[in-house]
């Protein structure tokens, strides 16, 4: 029997309950030394179950030291932001590193866009709402992906123009609603999407401080900063009985992933795809999940793209 994505779920004998929860009471343990930027966010991202996007202004490749030393994410995610060169924007689904002076501005646009979607019809709504993953190869041009990511919803979108002549990295996105796609993709260029002429169903694409049909005007600068809303995360509980392959195959459903098990790798470790694991956990974030299963065995994991791979 499987009920809501945020209910419990019984299969293969696992009891799986999943609870939202701020991500922003999340506790880091994990320490990194000489970790480039990409892997760190890749990481926190595991950890918090939502990702972490670095501008294409800040640079990836830059090795810093981070110690989470048990603290809350949203101490470890400033340090993060500072030693990387930017700041941290806290979005409703997801956190970005910016450059410097930057984070309200994306903040706001993220928080603005229900608004600013509400004159599009119900149906172009609906499909802007639809979660999927998304990925790209290195050498995409964001022109081509960001029209590709519309036509998927059937919704014109443009000016692709305004988006600058550029070649991005491989990457990707776990599922997110298509309008945070299309936001967190446009945001490298300091653009958005926001709803197209009125009464039709299409987008444009705006500049991020850009509010249409109005004079964008500056805040006071004494104003107090308005906190972002925390990005919601998984919480799991899970008691079961069940052998390696349909536990993993269970908890990877569950998390959204495509399961890959690596038999030879298992073989030489003395582990058996049907030995019988035995897991009680509660009120668990999905790296612990997957720690509980796999490191009692000397089993290893690691999540690319949309696929958990265990070996």
């Amino acid at each position: 029997m499987i009920v809501s994505a945020r209910s419990t779920t019984i299969l293969l004998g696992v009891l799986l309950t999943v609870r939202a929860s701020a991500a922003s009471d999340a506790v880091v343990h994990a320490a990194w030394r000489a970790t480039s930027v990409a892997s760190i966010a890749e990481r926190i991202g595991v950890i918090t179950a939502a990702p972490v996007v670095i501008d294409r202004r800040i640079d990836p490749t830059k090795r810093i030291d981070l110690d989470g030393g048990g603290r809350a994410l949203e101490a470890v995610l400033a340090e993060f932001a500072e030693s990387a060169g930017g700041e941290v924007a806290s979005l409703s689904r997801s956190f970005r590193i910016v450059p410097k002076g930057l984070a309200r501005r994306v903040a706001d646009a993220d928080a603005a866009r229900p608004s600013r979607l509400a004159p599009l019809p119900s149906v172009a709504r609906e499909a802007l709402e639809k979660e999927s993953p998304c990925r790209w190869e290195a050498g995409t041009p964001p022109r081509e992906l960001v029209e590709r990511l519309a036509e998927e919803a059937s919704i014109p979108i443009g000016p692709l123009d305004t988006i600058p002549l550029d070649h991005l990295p491989a990457g990707s996105l776990p599922p997110l609603p298509l309008a945070d796609r299309l936001d967190l993709l446009l945001a490298h260029y300091d653009l958005r999407i926001e709803a197209g002429q009125r009464g039709r169903r299409n987008l444009a694409i705006v500049p991020l401080g850009e509010v249409t049909g109005e004079r964008h005007r500056e805040r006071p600068a004494k104003q107090p900063a308005v906190k972002p809303k925390p990005v919601l995360t998984d919480r799991y509980t899970v008691r079961a009985e069940a052998p390696l392959e349909e536990l993993l195959q269970a908890v990877a459903k569950k998390f959204g992933l495509a399961m890959k098990l690596d038999p030879q790798a298992l073989a030489a470790k003395g582990v058996a795809a049907g030995e019988i694991v035995r897991i009680n956990l509660e009120d668990a974030p999905r790296n612990q999940v997957l720690d509980a299963i796999t490191k009692p065995l000397g089993l290893a994991w690691k999540i690319e793209g949309t696929t958990l791979e265990v070996r």
